[in-house]
């Protein structure tokens, strides 16, 4: 009989960096004001700051309290879609200049890392998108062929049982620059190190309006308001009523984790021995890794509800004895949950909706990696940098015809593609 898990976040253990997150209460003015305290709006502040802006940052909650201090920790290089996909539908220029941005993703956040001396557990052991069905091989065998220049090496159910310890998987390719990070610890480092260079945060400090005036925007706050001359949304799949059009141009899904105690050494040499995170090629993927005190992290699609419990657990539980027998009788800590915000064509969009207002948004499970990269992007283009000169393409994205009905749609669509992932069919 194992222990039961509980309901709580891995990464909320007491070993944080400590930033002082006061309430911001008042009336401020600031050049660029920040909303949001995840990955995306730490990274902005950070870079304005060291450029020599002012900037104000303003958190709902705790920093780091969203899909930021909740994933999963891999940070990926690249975009979701193949090569191939993203050169038909946006033309080979503009998808090279994504693809270039895209990869650039992990050695960005690794380098910042270093640079910066953040203490977040970092590891860069690879990153595995595995095939459980030989069709799906097959398009990942094309992808890594596509790839090869970034660092993508094809493998087959031999050389993914060595690297894995599963016999679960028909094949998939690795990509070697990827890694792992204690997501809060990065969120916390970043926040500190933004504060050092002279960036103002202000967490519990909600945005109640947003209103465009002839000087740029103000922001009414609860107990009190800011002037901006230009605003960074950086709210992604928290946006909800503060800026509908965002809102309504994504769907939200609850993504969960599930992690075990740590494992006996033993277990450590057979269950993923070369500490490379996996993914699954399915549109309802699972995903895993080990944490570097040995603990077997697993997760995929959560609840609709949103608030991960015992039978969210469960269903990660068995995923992972289905794929991993040898971690049955292995008791299991802690199951959580958090938001992810999916495009419908499955990339990021970084938006200039109005004058003097940026966002960028739709990470689609891949926010360690390319939210931090945004960071010095928005921050260029906040300080004035024209459009075209920035290093991923500006897009406008439109709202959901069929937003108002998210609900009912994402139900049918998780069941099509659970029909999809049984046949067997590439992502």
């Amino acid at each position: 009989m194992t222990a039961p898990a509980s309901a709580r976040i891995l990464w909320n253990d007491d070993t944080q960096p400590r930033v002082a997150q006061p309430l911001a209460a008042g009336a401020h003015a600031c050049d660029v004001a920040v909303i949001g305290g995840g990955f995306t709006g730490l990274s902005t502040a950070l870079s304005l700051a060291e450029a020599g802006a002012r900037p104000m940052l303003l958190e709902a909650g705790p920093l780091a309290g969203g899909a930021s201090g909740r994933n999963g920790g891999q940070v990926v290089p690249g975009l979701k879609p193949a090569p191939d996909a993203l050169v038909a539908r946006f033309g080979a220029l503009t998808a090279e200049r994504m693809l270039a941005f895209a990869h650039s993703a992990a050695d960005y956040t690794f380098d910042l890392i270093h640079r910066l001396s953040i203490g977040c557990d970092a590891t860069r052991n690879g990153w595995i998108q595995a095939a459980v069905t030989p069709r799906a091989y097959r398009a990942l065998h094309a992808r890594a062929r596509a790839l090869q220049q970034s660092g993508a090496v094809a493998l087959d159910a031999d050389e993914m049982a060595a690297l894995t310890g599963s016999t679960h998987y028909v094949g998939g390719y690795m990509e070697s620059a990827a890694g792992a990070v204690q997501p809060r610890k990065l969120a916390l480092g970043l926040a500190a190190a933004a504060v050092r260079a002279g960036a103002r945060l202000h967490a519990h400090s909600s945005v109640r309006e947003l209103r465009r005036t002839p000087d740029g925007w103000t922001l009414r706050l609860d107990q009190g308001s800011i002037a901006a001359r230009t605003v960074v949304l950086a709210t992604d799949a928290y946006t909800d009523a503060l800026y509908p059009a965002q809102a309504r141009s994504m769907l939200h899904v609850t993504s969960a984790q599930a992690a075990t105690v740590p494992l006996p050494d033993d277990l450590r040499r057979a269950v993923l021995p070369r500490m490379a995170g996996v993914s699954e090629a399915r549109k309802l993927t699972v995903y895993c890794r080990l944490s570097p005190d040995g603990r077997f992290l697993i997760g995929g699609r959560g609840p609709r509800s949103g608030l991960a419990g015992s039978d969210t657990l469960a269903r990660l539980r068995q995923a992972a004895h289905v794929r991993f027998p040898q971690l049955r009788g292995v008791p299991w800590d802690c199951v959580w949950s958090g938001r992810v915000a999916l495009t419908l064509d499955d990339v990021p969009h970084l938006g200039n909706p109005e004058p003097g207002l940026w966002t960028a948004c739709g990470f689609g499970g891949r926010g360690v990696a390319l939210a931090v990269r945004f960071g010095p992007t928005l921050a260029e283009a906040a300080l004035g940098r024209a459009p075209a000169a920035l290093d991923y393409p500006v897009s406008s994205i439109g709202a959901l015809p069929w937003h108002a009905l998210r609900g009912p749609a994402v139900d049918a669509a998780i069941h099509w593609h659970r029909l999809r992932d049984a046949l067997g069919l590439p992502a």
